[in-house]
């Protein structure tokens, strides 16, 4: 069984169970690689790497700060959901966890319809055009964890920290060590930052990243709707900004992104219920009836990040902690499991071959083909953002024009969904299907 380490005794709460620390010994204050940060990135690294680590008598240590939390049936919605591409949904099948996830919750969609506010210009996407099973799944993020998590549970070489925060990282030339707030100190040949848009083990490094505010704040709740979602995903280009409702589980439920300026982000959130709920249903030209608010609200700013070295010596970076982007194609952790597996493919090629893993050089592989892969993503997704964040003549052309050429053109919508499912580009191999579904 995974050693989970904890700090304090696990407590039951009212909406989700904390996941017992196992009595299993472990070293701690050795392992082969340290993942800072046990989300879906840090996991999903830690459990590509976890079976090969095992037959090579290699430890991977996970720190985070919170506890790891068993989702319990009557648990209130998670306000932070994702949209799992299939490259995603391969890779999660591929580490045997797919099948944890699936038994949580998901929500399939197999539509997607997007139009512009301006000029009702639309393209409307279908998986069976594909002769494809759906286009994506919609899925809350603590749902993702638990069966990351779950998945991990059979290897011995992997321990979980938490809760615990650390308060210093060094560097020499034995790796890294990291000390902890409780007073115990850990060392690693490499240090692996996947704790965040802030990343805390970044700083300590001092890798710098380039940041360019989107001047746009998230707006994120859940809704019922009058009519039923369809399975579809729905975006409305608003000149503010796009309004995107995913479809959840229960098919008259979906979760609101909401991007807009920084003072209409704040006065939605300010909003009597009432008022919110008529705001949001004239804001989605009724396409789903009336609309109400079923959960709180919550507000962030979106900001585009991008380190300016997913690597050095005794250290990576992977998802938020080296680049963020605009959420309006819900591709951010997407692109963060897509490090994460191709950092783990990097590092057992390299292991193979009798490398130091330590090494910044060794690590090269891993920027090159991720940060140009990246740059690709953040650089179309600023031009989507411009394209269709005003309400310029030109534009408004252009993106009508657009559109509806794409919308009549059933080998460019093919070739246009094919990206927004992760099944082109320079792919990691856990993103090709090799198991059998009917498995899972």
């Amino acid at each position: 069984m995974v050693s989970t380490l904890s700090t304090n005794e696990a407590t039951n709460e009212a909406t989700n169970e904390a996941i017992k620390p196992s009595t299993k010994s472990f070293s701690r204050n050795q392992a082969d690689i340290i993942i800072v940060g046990g989300g879906m990135v840090g996991l999903t690294l830690a459990l590509s790497l976890a079976e090969s680590f095992n037959k090579m008598n290699r430890t991977i240590a996970v720190f985070d700060r919170s506890e790891w939390q068993v989702p319990q049936a009557n648990c209130a919605l998670d306000l932070r959901v994702s949209a799992i591409t299939r490259a995603s949904q391969n890779i999660f099948r591929n580490l045997d966890c797919w099948q944890y996830i699936e038994a949580m919750g998901v929500s399939r969609y197999e539509k997607m319809h997007v139009w512009d506010a301006l000029t009702d210009a639309n393209i409307s996407f279908d998986a069976a055009e594909m002769a494809e099973p759906d286009l994506g799944h919609i899925i809350e993020n603590k749902i993702i964890v638990a069966g990351l998590h779950k998945a991990l549970q059979q290897f011995e070489n992997v321990t979980l920290v938490a809760p615990v925060t650390a308060s210093e990282a060094h560097w020499d030339d034995r790796g890294g060590l990291i000390k902890l707030e409780n007073g115990e100190q850990w060392r690693a040949p490499l240090l692996v930052a996947a704790d965040g848009a802030n990343s805390w083990l970044r700083e300590q490094r001092g890798i710098n990243v380039d940041k360019v505010p989107y001047n746009h704040h998230a707006l994120v709740c859940h809704v019922q709707t009058e009519d039923p979602h369809q399975k579809c995903a729905w975006q409305r280009f608003l000149p503010s900004g796009p309004l995107a409702l995913l479809p959840l589980q229960n098919c008259h439920q979906c979760s609101i992104v909401w991007s807009t300026s920084k003072e209409q982000a704040a006065t939605l959130k300010s909003l009597p219920d009432e008022s919110f709920n008529e705001q949001l249903s004239e804001a989605f030209d009724n396409k789903l009836g009336a609309i109400k608010l079923i959960s709180d609200r919550a507000t962030f700013p979106l900001i585009r990040r991008h380190a300016q070295s997913y690597i050095d010596d005794g250290i990576a970076l992977v998802g938020d902690a080296a680049h963020t982007i605009h959420p309006l194609a819900g591709q951010g952790v997407n692109l963060g499991l897509l490090d994460a597996t191709t950092l783990a493919e990097v590092i057992l090629s390299a292991i193979n071959k009798g490398q130091d893993i330590s090494q910044r050089k060794v690590l090269r592989p891993y920027e090159r083909w991720r940060k140009c892969e990246n740059q690709k993503m953040i650089l179309a997704m600023d031009f989507f953002k411009s394209m269709f964040s005003d309400d310029v003549p030109l534009k408004s052309w252009l993106r009508a024009t657009g559109m509806n050429y794409a919308d009549k053109s059933l080998e460019l919508k093919k070739k246009m969904m094919l990206q927004a499912m992760g099944l082109q580009g320079d792919l990691p191999e856990l993103t090709k299907m090799t198991r059998d579904p009917a498995l899972d």
